[in-house]
């Protein structure tokens, strides 16, 4: 170490005093140990950010390129089926059912075709001059079933008086019956 004050050289890192001047050299000796620590540290903290920010440059290219990746998976993922299916020359999803397979499927497709002739029957009524019996399902009103049978809302006061039984027109019990005539006046 160099005394700072009479800049005599080799003054021994042990010694208290210099030499030559016979000042204290100690507290000297602390703030060049204090400054060569902090340079040092500086210098540790650059060479830290030049290494991240050369870091975080590879890991924002690595992430770009695996972006590009998962965007070509799902593109692939996404055209194969179809290209499949295009290439098959076959629908992509299985669209007719087979009434053995699953009873519950079985048991609606009676209902339906039941429900079918029904509708049916109603038809061959409606065409014919016969009277017409319906029978009340839950949500029935008595003016939707005027509308639908007689096409005019307000009949229904004419089928209220000749159905008694219904004692509040506005709420009918499902499975009553109704009877709608065809030539009725109102």
């Amino acid at each position: 170490m160099d005394c700072p004050v009479c800049n005599h050289k080799d003054v021994p890192p042990f010694a208290t005093v210099c030499p030559t001047c016979k000042s204290d050299v100690v507290a000297y000796a602390l703030l060049d140990d204090i400054e060569e620590s902090f340079v040092d540290t500086v210098k540790d903290k650059i060479a830290i950010e030049g290494d991240f920010k050369e870091m975080e440059k590879r890991t924002r290219l690595q992430l770009k390129n695996e972006g590009k990746k998962r965007g070509r998976l799902w593109f692939a993922l996404l055209l194969f089926p179809l290209l499949f299916a295009w290439c098959a020359k076959k629908p992509l999803y299985k669209t007719e059912i087979q009434k053995e397979d699953n009873p519950v499927v079985r048991d609606s497709l009676e209902l339906v075709k039941r429900e079918l002739a029904m509708a049916k029957n109603k038809i061959k009524a409606l065409e014919s001059n016969a009277d017409i019996y319906h029978l009340v399902k839950k949500g029935d009103r008595l003016e939707d079933i005027a509308e639908f049978y007689l096409k005019d809302r307000e009949a229904w006061t004419a089928i209220h008086k000749i159905n008694p039984h219904v004692k509040n027109p506005h709420v009918l019990s499902p499975g009553d019956t109704i009877l709608i005539k065809r030539n009725l006046q109102w």
